[in-house]
Parts: structure tokens; sequence; C-alpha cells
């Protein structure tokens, strides 16, 4: 699945969704300025002279309810967007969901958070916020979020009620395709436009059945027609409005849950766990509805349909129509015969629950998961972007005890600083974290770094990931201290190996809230290109010892990427770090497509043939420091 390819295409249906929210709005302003011209027909000649008058155009009054019509939608969007400024938490919140603790204990929470954790790290993306749907029977779930680190994921009750683990990995690999494939803003925006269109519909409906005199005495009949029919007049078109919305909604959502149910499978590389998802939804009585009052709001952003919608209005395909997407040659039969058989199951399983109060999420799959139970990510998720290949992934799982230490944050600082490449007990990092953290800490570090050193450099990389995603849930004040630490660490280390400093970069990027930044992202490559430039010459270093290869690679993809430019290959000094780091904070800045030309070119730089894993690592920093998500090593020249 080419990412950027998807991302691209998402700003040309940006722009399209723009273009037909114009089309929109103008079908409502004509609709409100025809009984507006009228209305002030009948206030300057009355009721009669107004049909003698008959209709004639008024610039003033079409300047004016023109104006006001479209600067009133256009306040509402930009209200609702702007109060969805938080990104996927504001969303996930605005529909009365509930926040799942990382550190919650109820087995059903428990294995819904590893899920997204397992999905996260393997994607090599922050873990998103999690949250539930506490009131929701059916089976259904959403990603919100303007960018990868605000991004959030959330669940109904009903996917936990009746997935099975594989069939939840299912949903929220679709889930994670949507936040990679770059949908959550396009749908943020669709919110906010259509929330506009609305709010022109709820007005009209108030000014009908406005009471003008608070005493109810000394009405006048005539004030109270002309509010009555402006009312009117906004309703209709308020709705009319609205069913174009939805008609944009709709056409916008299918095209991106086909590819998003694609993607998935990618993922997983398997389909049973997406179409055990989507028969069960076609199974259970509540299917993937919701009762939420804002639930035509959010139906583009849902993995199934929240509302008995068909045809045109349909928000996704039918169901049989994606199971037979995954699974050709399944049928309307098949799916019938599901529906009955799992219908028995879940008789049975009521019976067993008033008898005996059993666990309901693990229908017909025996005895519940433990609450700290994690499946081997690098196995199920190889085909994730950026993960090790399914050659490399049955030695990457470490001893579940150690597994098990990293899901404590206070344990994961140990296993962190024990696991980062280039430690030694008694070294120098050794009195930086003791003045830091406390000597206490520094035993447990060492006592840690000798049990690690009997784990593969694969299970290594894997025990770092996992600490990583769990030294983020430590206080703020900890974080802080241990980001500094690790500060400290690359300043002290400014003449490591590139490896060692993709580890750090990587680790200090996870701890930095990137979230905060905030500020417009406009940057032309041409503006950057001295930062750009020399991280691509980083890139053509690796695996290249003599830098006559490294600088032609380097010229063909600077040179494809800024033709005009008249950069040189840039001096390394001896301590290379701070300027990498200040470049690659730089590049962050750039427009989108500036990014993603900045990382096509860093593809083309990287050695094919690079066996460390070095090239890999470095795309990894350089495509999270951009805050993309990570090419595949296949695309990789």
């Amino acid at each position: 699945m080419d990412f950027f390819a998807e991302q691209a295409h998402q700003r040309a249906l940006t722009r399209k969704l723009i273009l037909l929210f114009i089309v929109a709005v103008a079908i409502i302003v004509v609709m409100v300025d025809i009984p507006a011209l009228w209305l002030w027909a009948i206030v300057r000649h009355g009721w009669i002279g107004a049909f003698r008058h008959r209709f004639h155009w008024e610039t003033g009054v079409l300047v004016v309810t023109s104006l006001t019509v479209v600067g009133g939608i256009l306040w509402f969007s930009l209200s609702r967007i702007r109060s969805l400024a938080e990104g996927g938490p504001a969303v996930a919140r605005s529909v009365g969901a509930d926040e799942v603790s990382p550190e919650t204990r109820e087995p059903q929470l428990r294995r819904l958070y590893n899920v997204v954790e397992e999905v996260a790290i393997a994607s090599g993306v922050r873990v998103p916020r999690v949250y539930v749907l506490a009131t929701e029977d059916g089976i259904n779930a959403f990603a919100a979020g303007y960018e990868m680190s605000d991004a959030a994921v959330c669940v109904t009750q009903g996917c936990l009620d009746h997935l099975t683990r594989d069939e939840l990995q299912g949903v929220i690999a679709h889930e994670f395709s949507h936040i990679l494939n770059g949908d959550m803003r396009i749908n943020i925006r669709m919110m906010g436009l259509l929330y506009g269109i609305q709010v022109l519909g709820l007005l009209g409906r108030e000014l009908m059945s406005t009471d003008l005199d608070d005493n109810g005495r000394n009405r006048d009949p005539r004030g109270d027609a002309l509010l009555w029919i402006l009312g009117l007049a906004m309703v209709a078109a308020g709705y009319v409005g609205l069913v174009l919305g939805r008609l944009i909604q709709a056409a916008v959502s299918r095209s991106r849950e086909t590819l998003a149910d694609a993607s998935a499978v990618q993922f997983t590389r398997q389909t049973n766990g997406l179409v055990g998802a989507l028969r069960k939804i076609a199974a259970v009585d509540e299917g993937s509805s919701l009762s939420l009052a804002t639930r035509d709001e959010v139906a583009h952003m849902m993995f199934g349909e929240v509302g008995p919608w068909r045809s045109m209005f349909a928000t996704h395909p039918p169901i049989l129509e994606r199971i037979i997407a995954l699974e050709p040659g399944y049928s309307a039969t098949a799916l019938k015969l599901f529906t009955m058989r799992y219908a028995k199951q879940l008789d049975v399983w009521r019976a067993e629950r008033y008898t005996q109060g059993d666990h309901f999420g693990r229908v017909g799959e025996g005895a519940q998961e433990p609450f700290n139970e994690r499946m081997p990510a690098m196995t199920l998720f190889a085909a994730l972007v950026g993960a090790p290949g399914a050659d490399e992934a049955g030695s990457s799982r470490p001893p579940e005890s150690v597994v098990h230490a990293t899901q404590d944050p206070e344990s994961a600082i140990w296993l962190l600083l024990a696991a980062m490449p280039g430690y030694l007990a008694g070294g120098e990092r050794d009195r930086l974290m003791g003045s830091a953290l406390g000597d206490d800490t520094v035993d447990q570090i060492r006592a840690c770094a000798g049990s690690l050193s009997r784990l593969t450099e694969r299970q290594r990389r894997t025990v770092l990931q996992f600490a990583a995603q769990s030294v983020l849930k430590l206080p703020e004040g900890r974080r802080h201290t241990l980001s500094n630490v690790l500060d400290d660490i690359a300043r002290i280390d400014a003449q490591s190996d590139l490896a060692t400093y993709c580890t750090l970069r990587m680790l200090r990027m996870r701890l930095r809230n990137r979230a905060t930044l905030r500020g417009a992202r406009e940057r032309k490559l041409s503006q950057c290109r001295e930062a750009f430039g020399l991280v691509c010459a980083v890139a053509a270093t690796i695996g290249r010892p003599e830098e006559a290869d490294a600088r032609r690679v380097w010229r063909v993809a600077v040179h494809d990427a800024l033709p005009e430019s008249d950069l040189v290959w840039p001096l390394m000094p001896g301590a290379w770090q701070p300027m990498v780091d200040a470049a690659l904070d730089e590049l962050y800045w750039l427009s989108e497509p500036a990014r993603l030309l900045a990382l096509q070119a860093l593809m083309k730089t990287v050695n094919r043939d690079d066996e460390g894993r070095t090239g890999i690592a470095w795309i990894r920093v350089a495509s999270t420091s951009m805050d993309l998500p990570t090419p595949e090593r296949a695309a990789c020249a």
C-alpha cells in the first residue's frame, strides 16, 4: 500500500470537498435570497403591493442576505473545527466516549489497550489515546485527529463484547490505516462543514417558533408571519444543504472505507479477523448502529454504518460487498448461515452468563486472556509500515517476564536505559543518570543490563519499543526528567555511531509532545535546502564506505527534488549529532507536499544492500521527525 500516494489523493479529495461545499452553499444562498427578496417587497409595498409589483431584483438585499448566510455558515463551521483543535481526544469526548487508562486491569479494556499498543509499536507511531463508547452495543469504531501525534482510537462496547482478539485486531488495523492514509484531518473538516450547514436549519426552526412579545399581547401578526416565512426558508435551505452534505459525506466515506479494509489486510497478513468482525456486524441485532444524538455528524469516520441508510446516503459499502472484497467467493447464503449459528452461540452465552456471570467477549473462545497478555506484535503485524520482515519476526519476542516488566512505567525506565546501544556499567552515562534519577535507579539499570545481555539484538530492540511506550504513562515531571537525561546522553555521545543516534532520537521524539507544536507548516523545500541536503547526505553514506559513491547518489537525489539548487556536499564536524538534530527539527515545518518530496529523495539515497538495518532506522527517524508514516523497506532504493 503506497500511503504517500493515498495522502496525495487525500489532498485532491480535500480540494474536491471544498468545491462541492461551495456548490452546496451557493444553492443554500439562492434558496434564502429568493424569499428574502419577496419579504423585502412585502415590507416596502405590503402583501398586495408585493404581488402587484411582482418580483424584482434588489442588489442591496441580495448582497446583505448572501453575505449573512455565507458568513454564518463559515463562522459556525470554523467554530466547530476550532472546538476540535485538540484533535482526536476532542472528537472522542464530543461523542461521550470514556478514555481507557494505560494502567487499566479490567480484562476487556486491558485487551483493547494491548491491541492498540501493539499496532502502534509495529507501525512506528506514538500510541494514540484510546476511548470506549460504553453505552453503545453496536459493533463500531473510529479514529480521529489532525496528525498522527494527536490521534485517538475509539471503539464501542459492542466491539469489546462480541469480537475475539483477532477480530479486534482487524478493526484496529482498519482504523490505523485511516491514520496512515491521512483520512483523519478531512474527517474533522467534514464534521465542521456539515455542522455549519445544519445550524442554518436550526436557526430557521427557532425563528418559526419565536414569540416576539414576552407577554403574549400586542402581537403584530404581519411581523410574526414574515419571521415565520423567513424561518421556513432557512429550514428548507438548511435541509437541502444537509442532504447535499450527506451525499458528499457518503461519497467520500465509501471510497476511503474500501481502501481501509484493504490496508488492514495488508497490515495483519490475514483476512480472518476483519472478515469475522464484519460477519458479526451482520449477525447481531444492533449491527453497527449508534444511538448517539451526534451519530450523523461522525457517520463518515466510523468502521460501520451507523444508521439505516441505503444507496446514495450510505457512508459504507454493504457488509456482504466488503466481505467479498476481502474473501472472494463468499456468498449471501454463507453469511445467513453464520448469522443463525452466531445467534445460537449468543443464546448459549446469555444462559451461561445468567447462571455463572461468564465474560461475554470470548464467545466460543474458551478462557479469557490474562490482563497482561501481549501477542507478538512483530509476528502479527510484520507487514506494517516500517516493521521487520516476516523472516525476522520469529526471534524478536523477548521472554514474557521481560515483556511484563516493561508494562510498569518505572521498570520501563530501567529497561529502556539498559537496552539502549552503547550502555556500559560504570561509564559516563551511569554518572549522568545517577545525578538525575538517583543511585538506586542506576543499580536497577545495571541489573537489567545484565539480564538483557543474554537477549538477541532483535529482542533488545523489541524491549526498547515496549519500554518506550510505557514511559509515556509517567507523570509529566518524571517524563520531563527522563527526556532531559536522554538529551544529555545524546550530548555526551555526540560522536557515537548512527545506529545509536537513531535509537536515541526516536526515544527523545516519543517523549516530546509534538501535538503541542502549533503553527503554519508551509515552508518550501528550497527554504530548508541546507537541512534537506544534510539529512540526505547522512542517508547516502550508510552502507557506502567510498565517499565518491555517496556523493554521486546524493547529487542525483537532491537534483531530482531541487533541480535549480546549488547545494554542495555538507561537511560533517566531529560532534555531528546536534547539527543533524537541528536539520531534522527544521524539516518538521515543511508543507506536506514538501515533506513527501524530501522523504522520497531520502528513500532514493538509502542503500538497498544495507544489512545492518541502519538505513531503515534512519528513514524511520527522518519520517517520524517530519510527522509522516514510515515507508516500507522495499520502497527504499
